[in-house]
């Protein structure tokens, strides 16, 4: 994983003003075991992530696009990019009141065959250490498990595929969608793909491919099962299902037959989204249910005439709840 550069800079802002001081680092961060291992943890922590947007940059191009073509083109140096980039988005901050500021961690890594760009806004929290005199000392670490702000940037497929729509990903926050939204300002960014409904889109294609086919339902199982595996791990390496790929693990007939009739030709899985491959579920008012979709015709039947669904196989401890309600003795 070589970091080929990699720069801090801090803007100081509190939530609800709107001025902020922009401190700027004059040199790049030297390699070291620490920069390695904040990229690795960054990695880590960045794909395990499940809610993720991507897209491409907007036209015309942003300033921070002119930027990242100017270091390309060797205009700029690491430095200058990355500097004018904190500036830039210092300015943008400064247009959200409620937005606070923190470190901006700008590095460009090659793995593999791709160059990579990474921005990332880092932020330090106290904590408590034990020292060499087994006496318990205030510390400062940077916390990563509250990633909010990131985004990745996949620079071959951007400058090589024209046809790419999502080079860009970025960390999405389920609730903070205000501070989305001026992070992909500040890159300039286009969201072009939903991870949420491609695999929705996915899953119900599947479901309807069984359904008008002769698969006896343990095929329709088999399949299921295999379908959500290849998903899963493509999600947890932050990876992409190609149409190829369904083909490829199943060799057979019928599912060939299912990949060449999709629409989708590429699916960015979503992690929540996948278990509806595997597992129907439903709540309502003081009630929700669960159950692997393999179960249904063997200890979870369904009439569709009376809309009953009945479960023969309790799990053990419910049932002994139950039991103890009724003043029952097993």
């Amino acid at each position: 994983m070589p970091i080929e550069h990699s720069i801090l800079h801090f803007i100081h802002k509190q939530q609800g003003e709107t001025e902020s001081k922009l401190h700027l680092k004059e040199t790049e961060l030297a390699a070291s075991s620490h920069i390695d291992s904040l990229h690795s943890r960054l990695h880590e922590i960045y794909h395990a992530k499940a809610e993720k947007g991507y897209g491409v940059f907007a036209k015309p191009a942003g300033l921070f696009q002119q930027l990242l073509q100017q270091w390309q083109a060797e205009e700029l140096s690491f430095v200058a990019f990355s500097q004018q980039s904190a500036t830039h988005f210092k300015d943008i901050l400064e247009k959200e009141p409620l937005a606070s500021g923190g470190h901006l961690l700008m590095s460009y890594e090659r793995r593999g065959m791709s160059d990579f760009v990474w921005i990332v806004i880092l932020h330090q929290v106290h904590g408590l250490a034990v020292n060499e005199a087994l006496e318990l000392s205030e510390t400062e670490y940077v916390d990563l498990n509250h990633l909010h702000l990131a985004a990745k940037i996949n620079l071959t497929e951007w400058q090589n595929d024209s046809n790419n729509d999502r080079y860009i990903s970025f960390v999405k926050g389920k609730t903070a969608k205000k501070v989305t939204e001026y992070f992909k300002n500040f890159i300039g960014c286009e969201e072009t793909v939903n991870p949420v409904e491609q695999t929705q889109q996915l899953v119900k294609d599947f479901q309807t491919f069984c359904q008008g086919s002769a698969l006896n339902p343990e095929k329709t199982g088999e399949y299921s099962e295999k379908l959500y595996d290849l998903c899963k791990n493509q999600a947890a390496e932050g990876g992409v299902v190609q149409v190829n790929d369904i083909a490829s693990l199943f060799d057979t007939p019928d599912m060939n037959a299912f990949a060449d009739n999709l629409d989708q030709r590429s699916i960015i899985p979503h992690k929540r989204s996948l278990k509806q491959f595997v597992q129907l579920e439903g709540k309502m008012g003081g009630f929700s249910i669960s159950f692997q979709r393999k179960l249904l015709g063997n200890s979870v039947f369904f009439d569709a005439d009376t809309g009953v669904l009945t479960i023969t196989d309790l799990p053990t401890d419910l049932r002994a709840q139950l039991l103890e309600m009724l003043g029952v003795t097993a």
